[in-house]
């Protein structure tokens, strides 16, 4: 299949011109870094004596059986595929319809249908998805985290989970904006960026090289290492993170207005990403905007073409993320780990434990209502221009 895209890429119509837009080298690439990857998984260890398989495929051990992948790789992007329908009804509803394409100039630029070549990628890294996420399953029960509701604190609960966000968006940030090199952009980047106007969630998410599908989950991982190694972390404030990454990841490949984004200082929002596809050299981050803010590469979003849709503007400051988002945090971090708790007593439930979220659930309340207060301060001053504008314009 690599060499028949290679060919296809050689191959010019009459008038000179490319008809298939396939850079020759990254099927090879894609293909070589399976390869060495299977060379490398095949002299590893197994996870448990006795095992068949290295554990690299198998890190926890759980899974020894290629029939037992096959069936949990199906089931595994079907849940994909659902997660996708759930993000963007939910940015659908968020935005009111609102979409970035109304009245823009995108002729030629969005990636109407999906071509041989990006389909060739996603298969790969549907099948390279499956597999790191055991590593992601490996890292949740062998880093260190609490799980215990008795064990939820202030720092190891809702801090850990800003602090994740902003390790994560680090590493990240480094890691894309070396892949926008010049001497690495052609070999594996640009086939992400075949899309100018990515539209289509998952799907243009993962329509990537398999490396950097590699590189993004050892990112994610070795944020959760480093933060509950040096840090403290509950498992609470992980799963919170796995799921908000996960969300994100696809809202920021929807062209709607939803202003989705995390509760963290200097949040990201779908259009700056939307902005990074269009123009390579900014907004390299996706889950805030502190790193690219910091080193001089962060740009607002602007349409394409002139009549191109603003995004909505905000009622806050642009550093304070909105009530919901802080106010969903505040619901969901002590719900997985009153979960957590019920699966790990079992019936030994000490309802007594539940005093442990007086302290998390107290500082998440005073983060809302210093959202709220940003708001409502912002939308005060607000009211106050447009009244002196209109006294103006009334002595005028």
């Amino acid at each position: 299949m690599s060499m028949w895209y290679i060919a296809e890429a050689l191959t010019e119509d009459p008038g000179g011109r490319n008809t298939s837009h396939v850079y020759p080298w990254l099927p090879v690439s894609a293909v070589m870094s399976m390869v060495i990857f299977l060379l490398l998984a095949s002299w590893a260890w197994p996870a448990r004596p006795g095992q068949s398989l290295p554990w690299v495929l198998n890190p926890t051990g759980f899974v020894d059986h290629w029939g037992m992948h096959v069936l949990l790789c199906i089931v595994h992007n079907a849940l994909k595929e659902a997660s996708d329908c759930i993000a963007t009804r939910l940015c659908r509803w968020l935005s009111g319809g609102r979409s970035f394409e109304e009245g823009s100039d995108m002729k030629g630029k969005k990636l109407e249908v999906l071509e041989g070549i990006d389909i060739y990628f996603l298969c790969i890294n549907y099948v390279v998805e499956y597999f790191t996420l055991h590593h992601v399953v490996y890292t949740f029960m062998t880093c260190g985290m609490q799980q215990r509701l008795s064990a939820l604190t202030i720092l190891n609960g809702p801090l850990a989970y800003v602090l994740l966000v902003a390790v994560n968006d680090g590493l990240y940030y480094a890691f894309h904006h070396t892949a926008h090199r010049r001497a690495l952009y052609p070999q594996m980047h640009k086939q992400h960026h075949r899309n100018f106007v990515p539209w289509r969630g998952i799907a243009d998410a993962t329509n990537l090289h398999p490396f950097e599908q590699i590189a993004g989950i050892t990112v994610f991982v070795t944020s959760l290492k480093l933060v509950s190694t040096v840090f403290g972390m509950h498992e609470a404030a992980g799963a919170c993170f796995f799921f908000s990454w996960a969300l994100m990841n696809i809202a920021n490949h929807l062209t709607f207005d939803s202003q989705f984004h995390l509760p963290v200082p200097f949040p990201s929002y779908p259009q700056d990403h939307q902005m990074h596809h269009r123009f390579p050299k900014c907004n390299f981050s996706k889950l805030s905007s502190l790193f690219d803010r910091l080193f001089g590469t962060f740009q607002p979003y602007r349409p394409l073409g002139g009549n191109g849709m603003l995004p909505k503007k905000l009622n806050r400051p642009y550093w304070v993320p909105s009530v919901a988002s802080v106010g969903t945090l505040a619901v969901a971090l002590p719900s997985f780990a009153v979960a957590l708790e019920a699966l790990q007593a079992g019936g030994d439930f000490v309802f007594a434990d539940l005093c442990k979220l007086s302290g998390p659930g107290a500082v998440l309340a005073l983060a809302v209502i210093s959202c709220a207060a940003a708001r409502s301060g912002r939308e005060e001053s607000d009211e106050a221009k447009e009244e002196q504008t209109s006294q103006a314009s009334h002595e005028d």
